[in-house]
């Protein structure tokens, strides 16, 4: 592990992923970041570097509020402000499921990040829970301003095969191009998985809504996943919308069409709302 990457001492480390090594480290001022080492690999690809310096300068002009913001980019590392919290793989392994007021809380702050995000013209392209924090006043949205650059055609095949696709568009699977609807897209199956638990059923999320009864995998762990996502999607509209497979038939964030999406009910939490799902 080394010892300082730029001006930061390095502390821990935290994980290696497809994109990168991540590492706690503190600044001179003894704040704490999380900062990502970017694969040598990738580094190496053509006109990678040029793409990501682009991406992440975009990302950082992103309101704060619903983000782990960038605050300091090395070329060949990110930095971001360390948000004390768990990630909700890490929430949904200690709870098991999420409660539905706990899904509209979540579905109201994830879809208030997309919206900044997606108003400054930045796509996520990998919502997924690993990458989302829950911090005390609300869900924050990790790993966004590299993305884009990660997605270039030499990358993009390993990139999807290396995470879980479930939480991947229709079109992202196809190998098409990702748009605002492909992070809508992302968000459906983020609250599905969050209202169901970690528990695998091995299709994407719009797969098991459209199969018949016995025909995803002929077993009745399938036909109870099914069942179980068919409810949820009773229960909580908004995630059928986003889990359409067309993308024009999925909604905006901030849309008026799903009120836990409209800007309007975003509000921050009152004393009685939980702060937490």
């Amino acid at each position: 592990m080394p010892e300082r990457i730029g001006p930061y001492t390095v502390r821990q480390r935290l994980g290696r992923g497809p994109v990168g090594t991540v590492y706690r480290a503190a600044g001179g001022d003894g704040r704490e970041v999380a900062l990502k080492v970017m694969h040598d690999h990738l580094m190496a690809l053509p006109g990678f570097p040029a793409r990501l310096h682009g991406e992440v300068t975009v990302a950082r002009e992103v309101p704060r509020r619903r983000m782990v913001p960038i605050v300091a980019d090395g070329g060949t590392w990110i930095a971001r402000a360390w948000v004390p919290g768990r990630t909700l793989d890490a929430e949904i392994a200690r709870r098991e499921t999420v409660t539905l007021p706990g899904l509209v809380w979540l579905a109201r702050g994830l879809a208030e990040g997309l919206m900044a995000l997606h108003r400054a013209g930045v796509v996520h392209r990998d919502l997924k829970p690993s990458n989302i924090i829950i911090a005390r006043y609300g869900p924050r949205i990790n790993d966004f301003g590299s993305s884009a650059a990660i997605g270039s055609a030499a990358f993009a095949g390993t990139h999807l095969a290396a995470r879980a696709a479930w939480f991947s568009s229709p079109e992202q699977l196809r190998g098409q191009h990702a748009s605002p609807a492909s992070d809508m897209y992302s968000l459906g199956a983020v609250l599905a998985y969050a209202a169901r638990g970690a528990r695998h059923d091995g299709l994407a999320w719009h797969q098991l809504a459209a199969s018949e009864p016995g025909a995803a995998a002929g077993s009745r762990a399938a036909d109870a996943a099914r069942l179980r996502l068919l409810v949820l999607l009773g229960a909580f509209p908004l995630t059928g919308g986003c889990l359409a497979g067309c993308r024009g038939a999925r909604p905006q964030a901030g849309s008026q069409r799903h009120p836990s999406l409209s800007s309007q009910t975003m509000a921050s939490p009152s004393p009685a709302t939980p702060e937490t799902p």
